[in-house]
């Protein structure tokens, strides 16, 4: 009977010990994948992150013809090697005319500096939440900071964009590890 009571004590502390490693566990996951909404990535050897300059990973708008929105962000390497990143539109539903929406990307070393233009496009539609590819491609070389500026604008076609007077769009972006395309190569 003894070795019974003794069993079951060992099996409580086992069980104990088993729920407090899982919660201890837990907590610490949960604690280091906090994003403040901002995108991270790593690699063996690289670590590039994304940060909104609003602390807000998405973008909302209602576009009167010839309106734009302004997303600032900037990306940074703070790896061993230079990085490849990717920008996702993410959960992205764009309710105006097909082609009306169109988006520049734009980088500079400096967040006062000069603007280049690298990428730019039309803004997928679509009436339930997507997600598609931004920009692949983006090259930040080691202990670099890159500052850019995603325009979104909404354009005057030559055809009838009466329903986008009610229109909307609005996503989110992450940031995933990217490549080079085949004419960047």
């Amino acid at each position: 009977m003894r070795l019974d009571k003794n069993k079951k004590l060992a099996i409580f502390i086992t069980i104990f010990t088993i729920i407090l490693l899982a919660g201890l566990t837990y907590t610490y996951f949960a604690v280091s994948v906090s994003n403040d909404n901002n995108e991270k990535f790593q690699t063996e050897t690289a670590t590039m992150s994304l940060k909104f300059d609003d602390n807000d990973n998405g973008i909302s708008a209602n576009l009167n013809l010839g309106e734009s929105i302004v997303k600032k962000f900037t990306l940074e390497n703070t790896g061993t090697v230079d990085a490849y990143g990717k920008i996702n539109w993410v959960d992205l539903v764009n309710t105006y005319t097909s082609n009306s929406l169109t988006w520049t990307l734009e980088q500079s070393t400096t967040e006062d500096g000069t603007y280049t233009s690298v990428g730019s496009g039309k803004v997928p539609t679509s009436s339930t939440a997507t997600t598609a590819v931004l920009k692949n491609g983006l090259l930040v070389p080691v202990s670099t900071t890159y500052y850019y500026k995603l325009t979104i604008t909404l354009n005057n076609l030559d055809i009838n964009q009466s329903s986008d007077i009610n229109a909307n769009m609005h996503s989110k972006f992450n940031l995933q590890p990217g490549t080079l395309s085949g004419a960047d190569k």
